[in-house]
């Protein structure tokens, strides 16, 4: 587990985003007691819980710069965590990468879309 520097900034943009998009919105990360701010995720990769009535999205929020890193981690060491979720057909996975546009002085959202058949 690592300090997230990002999430002063991410998450609100991520929870704000999801409720625009109609959703009911919950962050699921913890923070571990006695580590000065640092981050453990719900099933070690999801950041937040979207819930609308036809679906469940968990959403990794990230900077743009580590949205390969969540992929990977999530694709190897959380990949059982990770097709356990994706196993119920009404549950997604995205990850969300933030970068901040410094010459449109906006913030730019991508998002990946894990599948089971992304899963090894």
């Amino acid at each position: 587990m690592k300090k997230r520097r990002n999430c002063n900034r991410v998450n609100p943009l991520t929870k704000a985003t999801l409720e625009d998009y109609g959703y009911m919105v919950q962050n699921v990360e913890q923070t571990v007691p006695g580590t000065r701010g640092i981050k453990r995720d719900l099933y070690g990769f999801i950041d937040f819980l979207a819930v609308s009535p036809n679906e469940t999205l968990g959403v990794q929020a990230t900077s743009l710069a580590n949205t390969s890193a969540r992929r990977r981690k999530i694709l190897g060491e959380r990949n059982e965590q990770a097709r356990a979720w994706l196993a119920c057909p009404s549950r997604r996975l995205e990850i969300w990468g933030w970068g901040w546009n410094a010459e449109g002085k906006t913030w730019t959202l991508d998002t990946k879309e894990i599948t089971l058949g992304d899963l090894p």
